[in-house]
């Protein structure tokens, strides 16, 4: 249990890219007040949260409804996840944000670098991929859903304290630490993406 747990938190946590959120979230906030920004924060973890609860159920329903089976699933998962390590590579979060930032009409709405923040943490190809692996994997372990919810939600109270300490980690890091730290979390994803290809292809066979 600990090991699938653990497990649970790397994939999370490297699908999720909390990290790579902060410079998006200066982007977008920055120039507010920090108790502002400290309240997007707060609700943009908790909209994610509750929107990875639920696409996880979703997601299993799914899954039980076509019958998939988990190791014929890792080849699509792989490729989504090579899909991501892409995005992180070209800072495809920050460009988006820099969208979103220069859409004067779409910034008008208090509330919507919650929803776009909320929306890059869990919805994407890499933390969908994450969801539904996982999901599989789940009902392989005993409390295994319990276990991929308590990751989940550990992934996210730490992308909390990051967003919150945003412009300290973004001090500590600096340009050259934070492009450094994403590619070596790029780098472990994209081990991880070829593992589950290698898996599902092995399954097929």
């Amino acid at each position: 249990m600990l090991d699938f747990f653990l497990n649970s938190f790397l994939i999370l946590f490297l699908v999720m890219d909390p990290v790579g959120l902060v410079p998006v979230f200066l982007t977008l906030v920055g120039h507010h007040p920090k108790a502002r920004q400290e309240r997007i924060a707060w609700k943009a973890v908790w909209l994610a949260g509750g929107l990875f609860v639920l696409l996880y159920f979703l997601g299993l329903g799914l899954l039980g409804y076509l019958g998939m089976d988990p190791d014929a699933l890792k080849l699509s998962v792989g490729v989504l996840l090579l899909r991501a390590v892409a995005e992180m590579a070209f800072a495809y979060r920050k460009w988006e944000a820099e969208d979103w930032k220069a859409d004067e009409e779409a910034l008008a709405w208090e509330n919507a670098p919650v929803f776009l923040l909320a929306i890059l943490l869990v919805v994407g190809p890499g933390p969908l991929a994450g969801l539904l692996i996982l999901g599989a994997e789940a009902q392989r372990v005993a409390y295994g859903t319990q276990l991929v919810l308590a990751a989940a939600f550990l992934v996210l109270l730490i992308a909390y304290l990051l967003l919150r300490a945003g412009d300290w980690v973004s001090q500590a890091l600096g340009p050259k630490g934070s492009t450094a730290l994403t590619w070596i979390l790029g780098i472990l994803l994209a081990a991880l993406a070829v593992k589950y290809v290698a898996d599902g292809v092995r399954a097929l066979l």
